[in-house]
């Protein structure tokens, strides 16, 4: 035989401070998020304008001089640019590009 849940019984707070600090949480959460969603976009802007210059033949910041530049300087420029593209994809795949999905076509838990 299966114990009563103590929690059964038990009201859920329904006081206007309780409450405001339940709404508090994810408000700031979202808050944060944004912000930080905010910053990434204004500071990798510029970098890829930059690359896509130099992908259509303009001389930018992030054109590669390949005669005069050190193989492993070279090496170092991809590694970082690479790093970048997958930090931003792995930003963009989980938490930008899910929620809309989610959001519309279900997935989360059922209550």
């Amino acid at each position: 035989m299966a114990r009563p849940s103590k929690f059964r019984n038990a009201k859920h707070p329904t006081s206007p401070s309780h409450r405001r600090q339940i709404f508090l949480v994810p408000l700031l959460f979202n808050t944060l998020l944004l912000l930080l969603l905010t910053y990434r976009l204004t500071t990798a802007l510029t970098t890829y304008l930059a690359l896509f210059a130099s992908i259509l033949g303009y001389q930018s910041p992030s054109s590669i001089n390949l005669p005069s530049t050190p193989f492993p300087q070279i090496i170092q420029i991809i590694a970082q640019r690479m790093a970048m593209f997958t930090f931003d994809g792995l930003i963009l795949a989980r938490y930008v590009a899910e929620w809309p999905l989610l959001f519309f076509w279900g997935g989360g838990s059922e209550a």
